[in-house]
């Protein structure tokens, strides 16, 4: 059959040589000009350095596939003050002092004494290259054969090759090398190797962060090579799952609620869940990479073979399961579906794409044509539509043959010369090439869909953005999993516990007021306000720092604003304040800006060379801590307090919760009708200052 000889002509073609003479080469090298200066070639033959390897540590995608060690580049980033040491040590010996591990130091020994002609390749027939020099242990080989072999040949073999006989070989890079009926034993190390690293990790106390690194760069990584081959069955990614379920939900004890399910906790980030893998649709997205490759490299060795067995007369989309098909070949067969959801034609010249069949347009969904076919041929081409002389859309022709939608669609699609060829793209990736990444998000898609779940409602939209906002918060990821377990009622409160039997009671313990939901818990219970408002507390500064706290109080069109602000040293002392009126109307955030730069120039009146500056508008404080300089309409103010700073010998730039700077707003507020004209600040001004300082 044409397969069996695909693997010989292959590598015979990839590996010819021209055998160019050395003349020849002497004469294209001496043509090649010296690109690299003796200053620059000095700096790269320096050596190594430990900020050099660190440097590259931090470079790396923190969640590429595991190293050798079964750890991730994730790990080695988050633990470098830990591991650090040792491993650049290690690194540098071998980049600096060649001192290469055991076995690629064999094999780069092997290879120099063949280069030198001390020793031969062991050639396997004629026709074959030569083989890497190193002979066969038949003592640690073994040989199986299928049950259709005939007992004189097994004899035969056997005489000659002097290997043991087993029924089926070991695993291969992990993987097994002949799957039977039972998937479950074929796959069961991954399995162990998932619940032996959770079982390590149980002795631990960890955080929800903790945890959702753990899972996402460890245990999610150790199937990913398997589901690159094979389809994993449902069940046994379903069990790999509540693993991980247990794990995220329970504690080291196997005690805790499981609150929601764990197919929520796999939805996007922004559409609710933590972002954790569907891992059955995480197989397929990673077999249709192998079904894109076969797509778009139909002459690599496997493409070829594939092709000869499965399907000589098409190409991949085109191809059916087959009579007996190997496990492999089902495997990627069945995620075919994917590659047809998201790929569709680009168009060149028109000639390989029909205009009724094929998926050709720009635009979500099916990607076809909308427009009923009529009378025109089934297999007219899309090279109909253009104009031979000029290569633009015949636009009359559009017009008259296709509905409104399908015209915008076709006449937006640029189109170049004649000689481009007609490509398949993938359509959700803005550089058309095919990725895990998006296919993953497809194959998502394609389940909810089968499922019936409305996947682009308006409310998703909404709550995409609210999630974008929560996650982008500068906090401790512990933090964020915590709020996102509140917004979506997941926190073991009364409610909760008594909505599933476990409690009889719903009433808070402590005010007896009201049933304690997630709200009343955090913020209408009198306990957590309380709470609140003994946290927000103003922050003393250093013992050589004056803290001003400043702001803007806005009064009316007729009146302007007033601005104000007081400055207090380590012991919470007032030893200056100031309260003007601004009979200008601006806006808010201008008003705050224009109450910093007077705060800026009073503490230059009070010659104060170190200087703390809390303000609470963060808009403010993120326009004079940024390095460039603000366009707004108050960025002339900004860069006026940019020049006062670098004045001072210390200059910090905070933001402070409104709670903590009532001082500043009462003050402001003095002066928001009419100038202030007291020197003295009012009592009730001056028990706000006492009240604010941290006892």
């Amino acid at each position: 059959m044409k397969w069996r000889t695909s693997s010989p002509d292959y590598f015979k073609t990839i590996f010819t040589s021209s055998n160019p003479s050395t003349a020849d080469l002497d004469e294209v090298l001496e043509a090649i000009e010296p690109r690299v200066s003796a200053i620059v070639n000095g700096v790269l033959m320096e050596e190594y350095t430990a900020v050099e390897v660190k440097k590259a540590l931090d470079g790396m995608h923190p969640l590429k596939s595991p190293g050798p060690d079964g750890f991730p580049v994730v790990f080695y980033q988050r633990f470098w003050n830990i591991i650090g040491n040792e491993v650049t040590q290690w690194v540098l010996r071998l980049l600096n002092h060649k001192e290469i591990p055991t076995a690629e130091a064999l094999s780069a020994l092997i290879k120099r004494e063949e280069r030198r002609g001390n020793i031969a390749g062991l050639a396997v027939c004629n026709a074959a290259p030569e083989a890497s020099g190193q002979i066969v242990n038949y003592t640690k080989s073994c040989i199986a054969f299928s049950k259709k072999t005939s007992v004189e040949n097994v004899n035969l073999i056997c005489s000659k090759l002097n290997m043991e006989v087993v029924d089926k070989h070991d695993k291969y890079l992990g993987l097994p090398s002949g799957l039977g009926k039972s998937k479950r034993e074929a796959f069961v190390n991954i399995r162990d190797r998932v619940c032996q690293r959770l079982q390590g990790w149980k002795e631990k106390w960890l955080s929800k962060g903790g945890k959702e690194i753990l899972i996402k760069a460890v245990i999610q990584a150790i199937p990913t090579y398997a589901m690159s081959c094979f389809r994993l069955p449902r069940y046994f990614t379903e069990e790999i799952e509540r693993l991980m379920a247990k794990f995220w939900w329970e504690d080291s004890q196997g005690k805790g609620v499981h609150w929601a399910r764990w197919k929520e906790l796999c939805k996007s980030k922004d559409f609710g869940g933590l972002g954790f893998r569907d891992l059955h649709a995480f197989n397929t997205a990673l077999l249709a990479k192998q079904v894109w490759r076969l797509l778009v490299s139909p002459h690599s060795l496997l493409g070829r073979i594939f092709k000869a067995r499965y399907y000589p007369h098409s190409d991949i989309l085109g191809s059916g399961l087959g009579s007996n098909p190997s496990y492999t070949w089902r495997s990627i067969w069945g995620a075919i579906e994917l590659v047809e959801k998201g790929s569709r034609w680009r168009i060149g010249n028109g000639a390989k794409v029909t205009i009724w069949r094929d998926k050709w347009l720009p635009r979500e969904r099916t990607f076809k044509v909308f427009t009923p076919r009529e009378n025109w041929p089934i297999d007219m081409k899309v090279q109909s539509l253009i104009d031979g002389n000029t290569g633009l859309w015949k636009v009359n022709m559009i017009a008259s043959m296709f509905y409104e939608e399908d015209r915008k669609s076709i006449l937006s699609i640029p189109i170049g010369s004649a000689i481009n060829e007609d490509r398949l793209i993938w359509h959700y990736n803005k550089n058309g090439l095919f990725s895990v990444r998006s296919a993953y998000h497809t194959a998502v898609h394609l389940e909810q869909e089968k499922a019936g779940v409305n996947i682009a409602s308006g409310s998703s939209l909404v709550s995409s953005r609210s999630w974008k906002w929560l996650w982008d918060l500068n906090l401790p990821n512990k933090i964020k999993i915590f709020l996102w377990r509140c917004c979506n009622n997941l926190l073991p409160t009364r409610q909760n516990l008594t909505n599933r039997k476990i409690l009889e009671n719903s009433l808070c313990e402590i005010c007896g007021a009201a049933e304690e939901d997630v709200l009343h818990c955090l913020s209408l219970c009198s306990f957590a306000r309380q709470m609140q408002r003994s946290s927000i507390k103003w922050e003393v500064p250093f013992r050589d720092e004056v803290k001003i706290n400043v702001d803007a109080s806005l009064a009316s069109v007729e009146h302007g604003c007033g601005l104000g602000g007081l400055g207090r040293t380590s012991d919470g002392n007032c030893i200056a304040w100031f309260s003007t009126h601004c009979p200008l109307f601006i806006d808010p955030t201008s008003a705050e800006a224009m109450a910093a730069l007077k705060a800026m120039e009073f503490a230059q009146n009070h010659r104060w060379s170190r200087v703390v500056l809390e303000c609470d508008s963060s808009t403010i404080v993120a326009a004079i801590a940024g390095e460039f300089g603000s366009r707004t309409i108050y960025g002339n103010v900004i860069d006026d307090i940019k020049r006062l700073a670098s004045t001072f010998e210390v200059f910090k730039i905070r933001h402070v919760k409104r709670e903590a700077n009532r001082a500043a707003h009462e003050i402001a507020r003095l002066s928001s009708i009419d100038s202030f004209m007291s020197n003295v600040l009012p009592n009730f001004i001056i028990d706000i200052v006492k009240s604010e300082f941290p006892h």
